[in-house]
């Protein structure tokens, strides 16, 4: 979907209006002197007032350019926060959060879920014997694998250490072909996500 403005944009845009109407007075101000319709002691009286409009647009223009940083900035600060430094998958908390939209949803429509979990073997002889910098290549590996078999409605996250898990996203119960569909996706996500990781170094 199209992101919304947000109070910044929408600051901003009041600005741009601002500006517009500073504009429009002084260029119908100047037509109103050429017609003679307007004198120029007029033109000069609301000099002024235009001044203002174009000071008042400048300042409405940087406040509304600082609140869209702040809100980039906080969107920035709430993904850092529900996301894996190594891995860059979802966190634990970006999991529970996750989570409770796919509950919510299904309660709501009906759309259901799976849930699997992956949990690496050996990672702890891999850290010893080869040193941390091999186990973090090894769970950043399985990371991108599993990238690889999902689909862009799943959500896949690192709970800590060697434990991942992926929501499944399921067909709602009233497309064609759902209950066998339901019952067949999360095995054949589990089965290429096995065949890949014992096919690739």
């Amino acid at each position: 979907g199209q992101k919304s403005l947000g109070v910044g944009g929408i600051i901003t845009m009041a600005a741009m209006g601002i500006g517009a109407l500073s504009r429009l007075i002084v260029i119908g101000s100047n037509i109103a002197v050429l017609a003679q319709a307007f004198t120029a002691g007029g033109f000069f009286s609301i000099a002024p007032v235009t001044l203002l409009l174009v000071i008042c647009s400048g300042i409405v223009w940087n406040f509304g350019l600082a609140t869209m940083a702040i809100d980039r900035l906080r969107e920035e600060v709430a993904i850092l926060a529900a996301s894996d430094d190594l891995t860059s998958l979802a966190n634990r908390r970006g999991l529970n959060e996750r989570l409770s939209l796919a509950m919510r949803r299904a309660r709501r429509s009906g759309q259901t879920f799976a849930v699997m979990l992956v949990d690496l073997d050996n990672l702890k002889q891999i850290n010893d014997s080869l040193g941390h910098s091999a186990g973090d290549a090894a769970i950043i590996h399985t990371a991108e694998l599993i990238r690889a078999v999902m689909s862009q409605q799943d959500y896949a996250a690192r709970l800590g250490g060697d434990e991942f898990c992926v929501i499944i996203a399921k067909p709602h119960a009233s497309a064609p072909g759902a209950d066998a569909a339901s019952l067949s996706r999360p095995a054949q996500m589990a089965d290429a996500l096995l065949e890949r990781l014992a096919t690739t170094p």
